[in-house]
């Protein structure tokens, strides 16, 4: 099993042992099998945040409501794992989510670098999208 090494976050570990990648398989092999892994399972990552206006939402989306920036960076630069894809539950891809979680928070005027944290999540969605369509 991967030993948590300092400063890596668990969530890459995780993401390891959920798509059963061998403790001495290399990093090459370990992204081809995450990223095999993620395709067959990317909409069925749900996480309930109890939040009456985000039910049970895919794993991305929970990542924007709890600003883990970092989360959704690594799954793009250490995996290069597919992002933009439609939620089958409502039809909304991740980059759509956060804007309109951006629209929610100005309507209910919440703290302004609430906002800017989220819409920064929402500007980098972006880029990948606009980099990975070309």
């Amino acid at each position: 099993m991967d030993t948590i090494k300092p400063g890596i976050p668990n969530y890459i570990f995780t993401l390891r042992k959920l798509a059963c990648v061998k403790e001495n398989s290399s990093q090459e092999e370990g992204v081809k099998i995450v990223k095999a892994w993620w395709e067959t399972n990317k909409t069925i990552m749900r996480c309930d945040l109890n939040i009456a206006h985000i039910g049970n939402h895919n794993i991305l989306k929970h990542a924007v409501k709890l600003v883990n920036k970092q989360f959704i960076k690594n799954l793009v630069n250490i995996f290069d794992l597919d992002i933009n894809f439609k939620d089958p539950i409502d039809g909304k891809t991740v980059f759509t989510f956060c804007n309109d979680e951006v629209a929610r928070l100005k309507q209910l005027n919440e703290p302004q670098d609430e906002i800017d944290d989220i819409a920064d999540i929402c500007e980098y969605i972006g880029k990948v999208n606009e980099e990975r369509n070309k």
